[in-house]
Order: structure tokens, then sequence, then C-alpha cells
């Protein structure tokens, strides 16, 4: 798909959001995790088989998936024992 609208007449923030817009349909990606779900409509998103999710929901449903590694690798990022207790649960 192209874009009609010449990017430099837009604000900076849009043009990063056609920017990752358009990287993400040209990976194939399924989701864009961002904070800004309001400039990634599902209208526009689901003609290419993405869905935007806000960085909460996703580590939910990954956490679903795979807790051990989900708080493994989040222990890792953080590098503090912050989730030692979640551990002995999972």
């Amino acid at each position: 798909m192209e874009l009609t609208l010449p990017q430099n007449t837009l604000p900076l923030r849009a043009q990063w959001t056609l920017q990752y817009r358009g990287a993400a349909i040209r990976c194939v990606a399924q989701i864009i995790v961002t904070k800004n779900l309001k400039n990634f409509p599902s209208d526009v998103l689901d003609q290419y088989g993405i869905e935007a999710q806000h960085p909460d929901e996703f580590l939910e449903y990954q956490f679903g998936l795979r807790p051990n590694l989900v708080i493994s690798q989040s222990w890792q990022c953080s590098g503090t024992n912050h989730f030692k207790h979640v551990l002995a649960v999972a």
C-alpha cells in the first residue's frame, strides 16, 4: 500500500507512526507493541493481519504462554532480584 500524503507535511510523531506501521507491514509482523494505540487503528492493521497491543497486554499474554521464560528474561533485564518471589510461585 502506497501512502499518498507526503511525509514531510506531517508532524514528526505521525511520520514515526507511519514508518513503524510500514515496517510492520513489510516484515509481516503479527503484533505492534505500543502504548500509543490510538495511532494504530485496528481497521487499518486488520487488513494486514497485524494487531496493536499495549505492552502490559503483550507481557500478560506472553506470561500465559511461557511464565518461566518471561520471568527469567525480565529478571535478567532488570539486573535485580525483584522477580525472585514470583519464581517460587511459577
